[in-house]
């Protein structure tokens, strides 16, 4: 009867532990390749399979609002960001910053223009901001993406602008995230994304001055199906137990 009794107590303790525990706080910020904004997407943005991924001692915020730059983004931090932070409920709180392309693309599709270097300050200063207030911080690259039109030019020379300054800041990111971030997921040079032309199963993107047509494999020029969020997903997830 007493070893009946132990055990209960011991299943109970333990059990009071599982739901007493403090959850890692996760929130991924972004434009519409995080919230998924995409005909095909909607379903499977890359913070649903991640929280999928982790599991239920995680909890993933998807903060990504379609069309915004880094900037926007700055401007709404508090709302989009600093609010969900919160050192006493949560374990540890990590934010995935993937931005960039609406830097480059949306202000340069207007008369704003954000030079290569403007775009990798204001991200630096993004990430800055955050890590001010405490989060520790993923970074993700830049990838690949079709626009209407890039710096005045609707071809695929446009196209081919967008591609090499994406690649730029990519390259400054890389050289440098430990400055500004804990951590760095390269998306921008995996070989099933982020390369142009090559494994279209699991992408989104081609050299043309046209917008893709989507097929079962990619969606618009832009947005991930949901096997190439999973991939995100699959490698933000592997940064974030690294940072644990």
């Amino acid at each position: 009867m007493k070893k009946i009794i132990i055990l209960f107590l011991l299943v109970s303790v333990v059990a009071l532990g599982q739901a007493t525990q403090k959850k890692i706080n996760i929130v991924c910020a972004g434009n519409s390749l995080t919230s998924a904004v995409g005909t095909n997407t909607a379903s499977l943005p890359y913070p649903a399979q991640l929280q999928r991924l982790l599991g239920p001692n995680f909890l993933v915020t998807n903060s990504g609002v379609a069309g915004q730059t880094t900037q926007n983004i700055s401007t709404n931090y508090a709302t989009q960001i600093g609010n969900y932070y919160n050192a006493s409920t949560y374990a540890d709180n990590i934010l995935i910053v993937w931005e960039v392309r609406n830097d480059l693309v949306v202000n340069n599709a207007s008369s704003t223009v954000v030079t290569t270097t403007q775009a990798y300050n204001n991200f630096v200063t993004l990430c800055n901001t955050a890590d001010a207030q405490g989060w520790k911080i993923i970074v993700v690259t830049v990838l690949p993406s079709w626009a209407a039109q890039y710096k005045g030019n609707s071809t695929s020379t446009g196209y081919n602008n967008i591609d090499s300054d994406r690649l730029t800041v990519n390259a400054s990111i890389v050289s440098n995230w430990a400055s500004f971030s804990n951590a760095l997921v390269d998306i921008g040079s995996n070989s099933n994304l982020g390369t142009l032309g090559q494994n279209a199963q699991a992408g989104y993107v081609y050299s043309s001055g046209t917008r893709p047509t989507k097929n079962t494999w990619y969606d618009d020029g832009t947005h991930l199906l949901n096997t190439g969020y999973g991939v995100i997903a699959d490698k933000v997830s592997q940064a974030i137990l690294k940072l644990l």
